[in-house]
C-alpha cells in the first residue's frame, strides 16, 4: 500500500477507526511540513484546522465524514463537516483548502466540486471520472 501512495503526487493519508494516523505519503509530509507519529497522531497531520467561518477547530473537535461512491464512470467523494460553529454565509472560496481542491480536482482531474453551505456544516462532493486516477508506475 505504501509504494501506491508515494506514487501519488497528492497528499494522502489514512486513520484507524479511533481517527489515529495508519499511513501517508511523502506528498503528506510535504503539505503539512511535518511528519506525524503513527499510531498516535490524531485525525490530521496539519498543524491548524479551522471551520469554514476561520474559527480555530481544535483537533479533538474536529467531525469529518466521508463517503465514496462510484457510478461506474466516476469516483465521488463526499465530505462533510459537524459540530463546528453554525455556518451563517457562504465564504468567498478564496481559502487554501477550496484552493487546493480546485487545483487538484478541477486543475489536475479535470473534475467537478459542488458544495454545500448547511447551518450544521459544509459538504463538499468532488467528482472525477474514473479513468483520471490511475497509478503510474516508475521503472526501476
Amino acid at each position: 500500500m505504501q509504494n501506491i501512495l508515494e506514487a501519488l503526487p497528492e497528499a494522502v493519508y489514512t486513520t484507524d477507526a479511533n481517527g489515529l494516523i495508519t499511513l501517508y505519503n511523502k506528498a503528506a509530509v510535504e503539505l503539512w511540513g511535518n511528519s506525524p507519529e503513527l499510531g498516535k497522531s490524531e485525525f490530521c497531520g496539519s498543524w491548524k484546522l479551522y471551520w469554514p467561518d476561520g474559527t480555530p477547530l481544535p483537533h479533538a473537535d474536529a467531525r469529518w465524514q466521508w463517503r465514496c461512491a462510484d457510478d461506474g464512470d466516476h469516483f465521488i467523494l463526499t465530505w462533510s463537516e459537524s459540530g463546528g460553529p453554525p455556518v451563517d454565509r457562504q465564504t468567498d472560496g478564496a481559502g487554501f483548502g477550496t484552493l487546493l481542491a480546485r487545483a487538484t480536482v478541477s486543475g489536475q482531474l479535470g473534475g467537478e466540486i459542488s458544495r454545500d453551505w448547511k447551518p450544521e456544516g459544509l459538504s463538499i462532493r468532488p467528482m472525477v471520472a474514473r479513468n483520471s486516477l490511475s497509478v503510474q508506475r516508475s521503472e526501476d
